[in-house]
């Protein structure tokens, strides 16, 4: 960034705008790409009105009321006008830096002289060699200078900046009397992928709050620091850190292909594999019947990959005010990057690009460009962001979202056929600490016909319902009267189920290897003999 800044600056350009939450460290960023042109720099804030920062000469015209600070420009309208007075008083060039540092929460009422005179700012500027910078966490600017600002996003702290909070935590606690074991690589790494995503500030917090949990075993825990990030991801509003299933692909009955198939994407995230050559798996979306295990999957497949599973909501994203649905996509993208690698769970997403395939009357076309902004993104990233979507009417996402070179395949769920249900049946019933040995999974799978995976979860729960009423133990019989007292989604809705089936069928993968016969099944779906 600071060679970036170098460079606009030597290319006079009128203005950047730095959208950052970080502005203290963007600030020291900025002061060291000054220092090293030996440029003047000013900024100005609401609460101090501009002031000079970096020692130089003073833009002539500038009267300086001790400490810095420079009169009558406590308002930004004012700061424009007299930094256009003082940069026009002499002949020469002044090869100064202003940065506005809070002019975002103006925006949205700017009086007309104070727009036109940063855009008369805007407009001498460049004839001065002089730059214009706006720092904020957002930029929104009038459509009479929008064209003349260049617009940057400052990058969070990279791995070598977050090794150096932590270097710095560790020398402070070494010079405060605290004996911690010196971190091993593996321990290290741990701490410092715990912390991808966090600001400075939010890593220096993290880290520090790991050796106070840390102290009793003199010990630091990447634990407490990932526990900060889902804390800091869910605070931005756009996503939050989905909870991971610890027992990975062994918690999901069947699916065969799509397991072989992740655990074939698992090894791309190698060493081994980057010389190779392999480039990093873009994604997955997984259709099918409503129940049968897409969101289970994704919850499963950060386990496998040893990543962080974020979720986000697409409808979050959508806003009232004009432009700001795409501004929060784009940092709904940029914070997923920042926190790679992992993975991006984006579930039932056809209902959250619903509109994206209209023409954009119910919208304004909003829809439309938030799409366009994630295709994008698809097409383009390059960190290691496995996007893993799920849909049940799959036919309404848009075409050009499941091509190939945005994601890596679609799969179809189909209803679990009889050999998959006796491993869900196995699944639950273990995972409530029963021993399976004492269950007929036959039976219960002769019993669960047309049943989804999350059916079959169900009808264990209702079984042990029923057995506890008793005072007695769940066995075969009770699970079994369960499935007959429950009619599935299945039955309740065949057309639907049909249709989708039907769709999977033609048009995707299948996730699973097992088989039945299509028009057995559909004829017994609709109630046909």
């Amino acid at each position: 960034m600071k060679q970036r800044l170098i460079n606009y600056m030597r290319a006079s350009f009128p203005a950047l705008a730095i959208r950052t939450a970080e502005e203290a460290r963007c600030m020291e960023v900025i002061l060291a790409a000054v220092k090293d042109l030996g440029r003047n720099v000013f900024a100005w804030t609401a609460a101090s009105g501009l002031r000079q920062l970096h020692e130089g000469n003073k833009w002539a015209g500038y009267r300086l009321a001790g400490d810095g600070q420079i009169e009558g420009a406590d308002m930004p309208g004012e700061a424009a006008k007299l930094t256009v007075a003082a940069m026009t008083e002499e002949g020469k060039p002044d090869y100064g830096v202003l940065v506005f540092c809070d002019l975002h929460s103006w925006m949205g009422s700017l009086d007309p002289i104070t727009e036109r005179n940063i855009k008369d700012l805007l407009r001498v500027a460049p004839t001065r060699g002089a730059t214009i910078i706006f720092l904020s966490p957002e930029f929104r600017p009038p459509a009479s200078w929008e064209k003349s600002v260049t617009v940057l996003d400052f990058e969070l702290p990279t791995r070598a900046e977050l090794d150096a909070i932590l270097t710095t935590t560790e020398s402070n606690v070494a010079k405060s009397g605290g004996k911690f074991q010196a971190l091993a690589n593996g321990e290290r790494e741990d701490m410092l992928r715990a912390a991808s995503g966090l600001t400075a500030p939010e890593a220096e917090n993290a880290f520090s709050l790991a050796v106070i949990e840390g102290w009793a075993e003199k010990r630091l825990n990447a634990k407490t620091v990932y526990r900060e990030k889902a804390a800091a991801v869910k605070r931005s509003g756009l996503m939050e850190i989905a909870e991971p299933d610890p027992r990975g692909l062994d918690a999901i009955g069947g699916l065969d292909n799509l397991k072989a198939w992740i655990m074939q994407r698992k090894a791309a995230y190698s060493n081994k594999a980057r010389e190779y050559g392999l480039p990093s798996p873009k994604g997955v979306v997984l259709a099918g019947v409503p129940g049968s295990g897409k969101t289970l999957a994704a919850r499963c497949v950060g386990t496998v990959l040893n990543v962080p599973t974020i979720r986000l909501d697409i409808g979050a994203l959508f806003a009232g005010i004009v432009g700001e649905s795409e501004a929060r996509t784009r940092a709904a993208l940029a914070l997923a990057e920042a926190v790679a690698p992992c993975v991006l769970f984006c579930d039932e997403l056809e209902k959250g690009l619903a509109g994206s395939r209209g023409g954009g009357e119910l919208d304004s076309g909003v829809g439309r460009r938030v799409l366009g902004t994630i295709l994008s993104w698809l097409q383009d990233h390059k960190k290691d962001v496995f996007l893993f979507a799920t849909a049940n009417q799959v036919w309404q996402l848009p075409p050009e979202l499941l091509r190939a070179g945005r994601v890596d395949a679609l799969f179809y769920l189909s209803l679990p056929k009889d050999k998959e249900r006796r491993e869900i049946f196995k699944i639950h019933l273990e995972k409530r600490g029963r021993n399976v040995k004492k269950f007929d999974l036959d039976e219960l799978a002769a019993a669960s016909l047309d049943f989804t995976g999350s059916e079959c979860e169900a009808a264990v729960v209702s079984a042990m319902y029923a057995a506890f009423d008793e005072g007695k133990e769940i066995t075969t019989k009770y699970v079994v009267a369960a499935c007959k007292a429950t009619v599935p989604l299945a039955r309740t809705m065949p057309d639907d189920i049909h249709k989708l089936e039907e769709w999977g069928a033609k048009h995707a993968r299948p996730a699973s290897s097992e088989t039945i016969t299509k028009g057995d099944q559909f004829r017994r779906l609709v109630g046909g003999e």
